[in-house]
């Protein structure tokens, strides 16, 4: 599945920095993908999400393959 895709390849859409804090959760029924996100990074990776979009593009092959990313604080 897509989801399983992006989860996956994680890491090499956010960059290592990243990767350790934030976590995909789901793609929505309306292909948006829900990502749980350290306070810390919250507004430089909310500023980067057209970069990641491209990236999940390019990794599933297909223009435009989610919507948007919606990003949710994660508590730990």
């Amino acid at each position: 599945s897509k989801f399983i895709i992006v989860m996956e390849q994680w890491e090499k859409i956010v960059g290592k920095e990243y990767y350790k804090k934030s976590n995909p959760l789901k793609i929505t029924k309306d292909q948006e993908l829900k990502v749980e996100v350290s306070i810390d990074i919250l507004l430089d990776f909310t500023y980067s999400n057209q970069i990641y979009l491209d990236k999940i593009d390019k990794i599933l092959g297909c223009k435009n393959s989610l919507k948007k990313i919606f990003v949710v604080q994660k508590h730990f």
